[in-house]
């Protein structure tokens, strides 16, 4: 689970650069200027996502962790 959570979060936060680089930059919209840009739009709420499930990853692992024996 702790490599899931680490790889959610690297993959999340690598599109979400990728889609807001893609999508907030002028050198980005140059070169997906193509369907509106699909791609980094797409790409940029995939790492919002990714790093959403990867957050609840992250809580769960943190809640076994510091959690009592027989709470």
């Amino acid at each position: 689970m702790l490599i899931t959570a680490i790889v959610l979060s690297i993959l999340g936060l690598v599109a979400l650069v990728f889609g807001a680089w893609g999508r907030f930059s002028e050198s980005g919209q140059k070169l997906y200027d193509e369907m509106a840009g699909m791609i980094p739009f797409f790409s940029y709420y995939l790492g919002i996502l990714l790093l959403a499930v990867g957050f609840v990853f992250w809580v769960v692992i943190l809640y076994r962790l510091f959690s009592q024996p027989g709470d």
